[in-house]
């Protein structure tokens, strides 16, 4: 689970998360708080936008690997406690 508050100035957030299979609750493995998270270019501050995935391109000289990426439960919430409740009302992550 990630909390981040975007911004171009010193109050940016990065949080996670993370629980294994069998565990009861979360424990926080990343806390960073007071940093930037945004850009700025010029002067402007660059906005963001969700973006899921494994981009590679075969310019690095990579070509015929394959790669895998594994997604699912992507969910927004307010609260941390809004996440929870929707990952357990949910059945949680699932198992690949």
């Amino acid at each position: 689970m990630v909390h981040e508050k975007w911004t171009c100035g010193n109050d940016g957030v990065i949080e996670v998360w993370h629980k294994l299979e069998g565990e009861d609750s979360y424990t926080k493995v990343l806390d960073l708080h007071g940093i930037t998270t945004l850009q700025v270019i010029d002067g402007y501050c660059n906005s963001v936008y969700k973006k899921i995935g494994f981009y590679r391109s075969a310019a690095n000289g990579e070509q015929g690997v394959t790669r895998v990426l594994y997604q699912d439960g992507f969910v927004e919430g307010t609260t941390f406690d809004a996440v929870v409740k929707w990952a357990h009302k949910n059945g949680g992550m699932p198992e690949f």
